[in-house]
C-alpha cells in the first residue's frame, strides 16, 4: 500500500468514527430526552387518583383531583414522546376516556373532549356534545357551548334546534339571553322578541328584562340594521 493509499484509508477510517460518534451521541441525546419525558409524564398521573369516581368539584380534593386531570391531559397534548399524529391522537383520546371515568359529571371535561375530536372526526365530535347533555342535561356550560359551536361551523339550524331544546327545559336566565342574542344575529328583531315573550312567561326574572332593554336601545342608537346585529 502506498503512503497515499494509506493517508486515505486513515482518512476514510476516521471520517467513518466520526459520523459513527454522532449518531450515537444524537441516539444518546435523544434516549436521555425520552426518558425525561416518560419521567415528567409519571409525574404528572402519579398524584391522580383513578379510584376516585364522579368528581363534581364539591370538596376540595375533587377540585386538586380536576386540576391534576386538566395538567396531565395539556401534557399529553404537547406531544413529549415526540410520537407519531395517528398515535398521539390515540393516546389522546384513550387519556379523554379515562379522565370521563373519573370527572362523568364534570362539563368541562366533555367540552374539552369534544372540542378536541371536532379537529378529527365532526361526527364523533357531535356525538360526546350529546352523550354529555345526556349525562347532565341542566347543565348550562354544554348546552351553550353546544349551541355555540354548531353556529360557528355554519350550522344555523342545527343551532337553533339545540337553543329550542335548551329552551324547553330552561331554568337559567343566562340561557334565555344567550337564546335571545343568537336569534337577533341569525334572524333579526322580531324572533328576538318573540323569545324575550317567551321567557317572560317561563322565568319571571329581572335579567331576562335588562338584557331585552339593552337590545331595545341597541336597536334605537343603530336603525340602520334592524335585521342583523
Amino acid at each position: 500500500m502506498t503512503p497515499e493509499q494509506k493517508k486515505a484509508a486513515i482518512i476514510a477510517a476516521l471520517s467513518g468514527s466520526a459520523e459513527a460518534y454522532k449518531r450515537a451521541a444524537a441516539m444518546f441525546r435523544f434516549s436521555r430526552q425520552l426518558t425525561s419525558s416518560y419521567k415528567k409524564r409519571e409525574e404528572k398521573w402519579r398524584e391522580i387518583d383513578l379510584k376516585r369516581f364522579s368528581l363534581r368539584a364539591a370538596t376540595p380534593e375533587d377540585s386538586r383531583q380536576l386540576a391534576l386531570w386538566r395538567e396531565a391531559l395539556q401534557f399529553e397534548a404537547g406531544n413529549p414522546l415526540g410520537l407519531p399524529a395517528e398515535i398521539l391522537r390515540s393516546r389522546q383520546e384513550t387519556a379523554f376516556r379515562r379522565c370521563l371515568g373519573c370527572c362523568y359529571f364534570a362539563p368541562e371535561m366533555w367540552r374539552d373532549f369534544a372540542v378536541f375530536e371536532s379537529f378529527y372526526d365532526i361526527g364523533a365530535s357531535d356525538a360526546i356534545w350529546r352523550k354529555a347533555i345526556a349525562a347532565m342535561p341542566q347543565s348550562s356550560l354544554l348546552r351553550l357551548a353546544y349551541a355555540d359551536m354548531l353556529e360557528n361551523r355554519g350550522d344555523v339550524a342545527a343551532a337553533r334546534a339545540a337553543y329550542e331544546e335548551m329552551a324547553e327545559t330552561a331554568g337559567n336566565p343566562a340561557e334565555w339571553v344567550a337564546f335571545q342574542r343568537f336569534l337577533r344575529r341569525t334572524e333579526g328583531v322580531s324572533s328576538s322578541r318573540e323569545a324575550f315573550r317567551r321567557a317572560r312567561l317561563a322565568l319571571l326574572r329581572p335579567e331576562i328584562f335588562v338584557a331585552a332593554g339593552k337590545k331595545a336601545r341597541e336597536i334605537q342608537i343603530a336603525p340602520r340594521d334592524r335585521r342583523f346585529g
